[in-house]
Protein backbone atom coordinates (compact mmCIF):
# COMPACT_ATOMS: atom_id res chain seq x y z
CA UNK A 1 0.00 0.00 0.00
CA UNK A 2 2.40 2.33 1.13
CA UNK A 3 4.98 1.98 -2.17
CA UNK A 4 1.81 2.24 -3.98
CA UNK A 5 1.22 5.39 -2.83
CA UNK A 6 5.11 6.43 -3.41
CA UNK A 7 4.72 5.43 -6.92
CA UNK A 8 1.78 8.06 -7.47
CA UNK A 9 3.49 10.66 -5.93
CA UNK A 10 6.30 10.52 -8.03
CA UNK A 11 4.15 9.65 -11.48
CA UNK A 12 2.25 12.85 -10.59
CA UNK A 13 5.61 14.85 -9.50
CA UNK A 14 7.13 13.29 -13.03
CA UNK A 15 3.63 14.50 -15.16
CA UNK A 16 3.57 17.53 -13.41
CA UNK A 17 7.25 18.61 -14.24
CA UNK A 18 7.11 16.98 -18.13
CA UNK A 19 3.80 19.62 -18.45
CA UNK A 20 5.88 22.23 -17.17
CA UNK A 21 8.72 21.89 -19.06
CA UNK A 22 6.43 21.31 -22.39
CA UNK A 23 5.14 24.65 -21.59
CA UNK A 24 8.25 26.29 -21.31
CA UNK A 25 9.62 25.03 -24.52
CA UNK A 26 6.04 25.95 -26.16
CA UNK A 27 6.55 29.76 -24.62
CA UNK A 28 10.23 29.49 -26.18
CA UNK A 29 9.01 29.60 -29.63
CA UNK A 30 5.97 32.06 -29.17
CA UNK A 31 8.22 33.94 -28.14
CA UNK A 32 10.98 33.62 -30.74
CA UNK A 33 8.06 34.02 -32.85
CA UNK A 34 6.27 36.84 -31.37
CA UNK A 35 10.49 38.97 -30.90
CA UNK A 36 10.41 37.98 -34.96
CA UNK A 37 7.43 40.60 -35.29
CA UNK A 38 4.36 37.33 -35.57
CA UNK A 39 2.18 37.72 -33.35
CA UNK A 40 -0.79 36.01 -35.13
CA UNK A 41 1.31 32.44 -34.87
CA UNK A 42 2.57 33.29 -31.64
CA UNK A 43 -1.08 33.41 -29.63
CA UNK A 44 -1.69 29.84 -30.31
CA UNK A 45 1.31 28.96 -28.34
CA UNK A 46 1.02 30.99 -25.23
CA UNK A 47 -2.04 29.54 -25.54
CA UNK A 48 -1.02 25.94 -25.22
CA UNK A 49 1.72 27.12 -22.92
CA UNK A 50 -1.07 27.78 -20.78
CA UNK A 51 -3.20 25.64 -20.49
CA UNK A 52 -0.34 23.34 -19.47
CA UNK A 53 0.52 25.88 -16.68
CA UNK A 54 -2.23 27.38 -15.89
CA UNK A 55 -0.44 29.09 -12.38
CA UNK A 56 2.51 30.72 -15.14
CA UNK A 57 1.78 34.12 -15.21
CA UNK A 58 4.26 34.88 -17.45
CA UNK A 59 2.77 33.27 -20.14
CA UNK A 60 -0.48 34.78 -19.60
CA UNK A 61 1.16 38.43 -19.71
CA UNK A 62 2.94 37.56 -23.15
CA UNK A 63 0.04 36.32 -24.41
CA UNK A 64 -1.77 39.26 -24.05
CA UNK A 65 1.08 41.07 -25.63
CA UNK A 66 0.44 39.24 -28.59
CA UNK A 67 -2.95 39.41 -28.68
CA UNK A 68 -2.26 43.77 -28.55
CA UNK A 69 -1.03 43.44 -32.06
CA UNK A 70 -3.78 41.48 -33.39
CA UNK A 71 -6.89 41.98 -31.73
CA UNK A 72 -6.48 44.66 -28.74
CA UNK A 73 -10.68 44.89 -28.41
CA UNK A 74 -10.13 41.67 -26.48
CA UNK A 75 -6.73 42.53 -24.27
CA UNK A 76 -8.46 44.75 -21.30
CA UNK A 77 -11.29 42.25 -20.48
CA UNK A 78 -8.89 39.08 -20.12
CA UNK A 79 -6.03 41.70 -18.84
CA UNK A 80 -8.46 42.36 -15.70
CA UNK A 81 -9.36 38.43 -15.54
CA UNK A 82 -5.42 37.55 -15.33
CA UNK A 83 -4.95 40.59 -12.35
CA UNK A 84 -7.89 38.92 -10.67
CA UNK A 85 -6.04 35.79 -10.82
CA UNK A 86 -2.38 37.65 -10.52
CA UNK A 87 -3.59 40.47 -8.36
CA UNK A 88 0.56 41.01 -7.37
CA UNK A 89 1.28 41.48 -11.23
CA UNK A 90 0.71 45.03 -11.45
CA UNK A 91 1.74 44.20 -15.44
CA UNK A 92 -1.53 43.23 -16.32
CA UNK A 93 -3.44 46.67 -15.97
CA UNK A 94 -0.15 48.02 -17.54
CA UNK A 95 -1.52 46.05 -20.63
CA UNK A 96 -4.63 47.12 -20.18
CA UNK A 97 -4.13 50.61 -20.32
CA UNK A 98 -1.96 49.88 -23.41
CA UNK A 99 -4.68 48.65 -25.15
CA UNK A 100 -7.58 51.45 -23.87
CA UNK A 101 -4.87 53.54 -25.39
CA UNK A 102 -4.58 52.03 -28.46
CA UNK A 103 -7.84 51.94 -29.36
CA UNK A 104 -8.37 55.58 -28.44
CA UNK A 105 -10.11 54.55 -25.03
CA UNK A 106 -8.14 57.36 -23.21
CA UNK A 107 -10.30 58.00 -20.47
CA UNK A 108 -10.52 54.32 -19.69
CA UNK A 109 -6.59 54.36 -20.39
CA UNK A 110 -6.25 56.85 -17.49
CA UNK A 111 -9.03 55.51 -15.20
CA UNK A 112 -6.39 52.21 -15.22
CA UNK A 113 -3.44 54.15 -14.89
CA UNK A 114 -4.72 55.34 -12.18
CA UNK A 115 -5.87 52.48 -10.58
CA UNK A 116 -2.22 51.17 -10.81
CA UNK A 117 -0.81 54.52 -9.51
CA UNK A 118 -3.32 53.95 -6.44
CA UNK A 119 -1.33 50.86 -5.91
CA UNK A 120 2.16 52.01 -6.59
CA UNK A 121 1.99 55.19 -5.39
CA UNK A 122 5.83 55.36 -5.56
CA UNK A 123 5.92 54.40 -9.31
CA UNK A 124 7.26 58.57 -10.25
CA UNK A 125 8.81 57.19 -13.62
CA UNK A 126 5.02 56.07 -14.49
CA UNK A 127 3.30 58.58 -13.25
CA UNK A 128 5.48 61.29 -15.25
CA UNK A 129 4.52 59.04 -18.43
CA UNK A 130 0.95 59.27 -17.24
CA UNK A 131 1.65 62.90 -17.11
CA UNK A 132 2.67 63.21 -20.64
CA UNK A 133 -0.12 61.16 -21.98
CA UNK A 134 -2.87 62.80 -20.30
CA UNK A 135 -1.67 66.38 -21.88
CA UNK A 136 -0.99 64.63 -25.07
CA UNK A 137 -4.62 63.00 -25.18
CA UNK A 138 -6.02 66.54 -24.55
CA UNK A 139 -6.90 65.71 -20.39
CA UNK A 140 -4.95 68.99 -19.29
CA UNK A 141 -7.20 68.47 -15.90
CA UNK A 142 -5.60 64.94 -15.47
CA UNK A 143 -2.08 66.40 -16.43
CA UNK A 144 -2.18 69.18 -13.72
CA UNK A 145 -3.65 67.03 -10.99
CA UNK A 146 -0.17 64.55 -11.16
CA UNK A 147 1.93 67.60 -12.28
CA UNK A 148 0.98 68.75 -8.85
CA UNK A 149 1.50 65.86 -7.42
CA UNK A 150 5.19 65.46 -8.25
CA UNK A 151 6.16 69.09 -7.44
CA UNK A 152 4.76 69.04 -3.82
CA UNK A 153 6.10 65.27 -3.54
CA UNK A 154 9.55 67.08 -4.67
CA UNK A 155 10.15 64.23 -7.40
CA UNK A 156 10.40 64.76 -10.89
CA UNK A 157 10.18 68.72 -10.15
CA UNK A 158 11.66 69.31 -13.70
CA UNK A 159 9.39 67.40 -15.96
CA UNK A 160 5.95 68.31 -13.55
CA UNK A 161 7.38 72.01 -14.18
CA UNK A 162 6.97 71.47 -17.78
CA UNK A 163 4.04 70.39 -18.02
CA UNK A 164 2.39 73.62 -15.24
CA UNK A 165 4.38 75.93 -17.65
CA UNK A 166 2.46 74.97 -20.80
CA UNK A 167 -0.90 74.22 -18.71
CA UNK A 168 -2.25 75.75 -15.75
CA UNK A 169 -3.79 79.29 -15.84
CA UNK A 170 -1.38 82.32 -15.05
CA UNK A 171 -2.76 82.74 -11.46
CA UNK A 172 -1.95 79.06 -10.69
CA UNK A 173 -0.21 78.76 -7.44
CA UNK A 174 1.37 75.97 -8.96
CA UNK A 175 3.43 78.57 -11.32
CA UNK A 176 4.61 79.90 -8.00
CA UNK A 177 5.52 76.77 -6.99
CA UNK A 178 7.27 75.42 -10.11
CA UNK A 179 9.46 78.88 -10.31
CA UNK A 180 10.42 78.98 -7.19
CA UNK A 181 11.82 75.05 -7.02
CA UNK A 182 13.07 76.11 -10.63
CA UNK A 183 15.18 78.48 -9.23
CA UNK A 184 16.12 76.53 -6.36
CA UNK A 185 17.61 74.07 -8.55
CA UNK A 186 19.17 76.04 -10.49
CA UNK A 187 20.89 77.70 -7.40
CA UNK A 188 21.72 74.12 -6.11
CA UNK A 189 23.66 73.18 -9.78
CA UNK A 190 27.58 73.80 -8.94
CA UNK A 191 29.11 77.29 -10.71
CA UNK A 192 32.04 76.66 -12.70
CA UNK A 193 34.91 78.98 -12.01
CA UNK A 194 35.09 81.78 -14.44
CA UNK A 195 38.13 80.67 -16.94
CA UNK A 196 41.00 83.55 -16.51
CA UNK A 197 42.74 84.53 -19.75
CA UNK A 198 46.16 84.71 -19.42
Amino acid sequence: MMRTLVCMMLATLLLGSCASTRAQDIAQQAAMLFDQGDSADALPLYERAIALAPENSTYRYNYLLALLDVNAKEVPSLAEQAFQQFPAHLQFLLVKARAHAQLAEYEQALLTYDRILDLDIQNTDLMVAVMEFAKSWGYRKNALALAEHLLLHHTKEKEAAAVIAELAPQDSYLRDIAAYLTKEAEKALPQSPPIQSK
